[in-house]
């Protein structure tokens, strides 16, 4: 996207956001909408997809939002909903990858949350990702984004299984990445701090949560300048940078 003004101008010709009925997926789908790119709106439940759609089509007065059932879970169908995207929209250049779920913990004992959280966060982004590579790679142009999370950056006491999908995808981008750095196909990492979203909810967090819009936005020029990794918002790379030196023992032991 180029700005003009304090306005975006359309980059992308069309854009699938995977995970769009809520948090940084929706924030993401209406900041594209309302700058001109039709955008496919992908998650398990139609009937919100299907009202966000009809909010973004009033607002904008066109047909740019068009909605999609998808289930993650179920990477079978990827390809044939891949193909059925790009008849409603011809020339997909954008994918942003946002569905996500963090499981609730129940100590010393394996959940079906866990389960989940893998298939959600992993398994369906591999899937769409690589369906979205192949079909970029063919025309040599393209943007892939993948929303991880500082989450994956350490091993944490709080959700194990929730860190370590992000910290494998975060890992499977940049070997991506590598993958195709002659293609014309630009692979963008995106890693959140504390956004407020239904994960969170309501509650106290330090450092303080960012808006979905804010990090929508952030997400959308980190995208735009062909960024290979963003931390959303930027003042978590410092903040990452020194838990990393912290000492096991000392991390073991921080409630996090």
């Amino acid at each position: 996207m180029l700005m003009k003004g304090d306005r975006w101008m359309p980059r992308w010709q069309g854009a699938i956001v995977v995970g769009a009925s809520s948090g940084i997926g929706e924030a993401i789908a209406r900041e594209l909408a309302a700058n001109g790119t039709p955008v496919a709106l992908l998650g398990r439940r139609i009937e919100r997809i299907n009202d966000i759609c009809r909010d973004i089509n009033a607002r904008s007065g066109t047909e740019i939002a068009s909605p999609f059932q998808a289930d993650v879970r179920d990477w079978r169908m990827t390809g044939g909903l891949f193909a059925s995207i790009t008849e409603r929209i011809p020339t997909v250049d954008l994918l942003v990858y946002a569905a996500g779920v963090m499981p609730a913990r129940e100590p010393e004992r394996q959940t079906p949350g866990d389960v989940d959280a893998i298939e959600t966060n992993l398994t369906g982004a591999v899937a769409w990702i690589n369906e979205a590579v192949m079909q970029f790679t063919k025309r040599g142009r393209g943007t892939v984004v993948g929303i991880s999370s500082v989450a994956g950056d350490r091993g944490r006491r709080g959700n194990p299984v929730y860190n370590a999908t992000k910290a494998a995808l975060s890992v499977y981008l940049e070997s991506l990445r590598a993958r195709l750095s002659a293609t014309g196909v630009n692979v963008v990492t995106v890693k959140p701090g504390f956004v407020r979203t239904a994960i969170i909810g309501t509650r106290a967090v330090f450092p303080p949560a960012a808006s979905a819009q804010s990090a929508a936005r952030d997400t959308l020029r980190a995208a735009e300048r062909g960024a290979r990794v963003a931390y959303v918002p930027w003042w978590w790379h410092p903040i990452v940078l020194l838990m990393r030196l912290v000492p096991a023992p000392i991390m073991e032991r921080l409630p996090i």
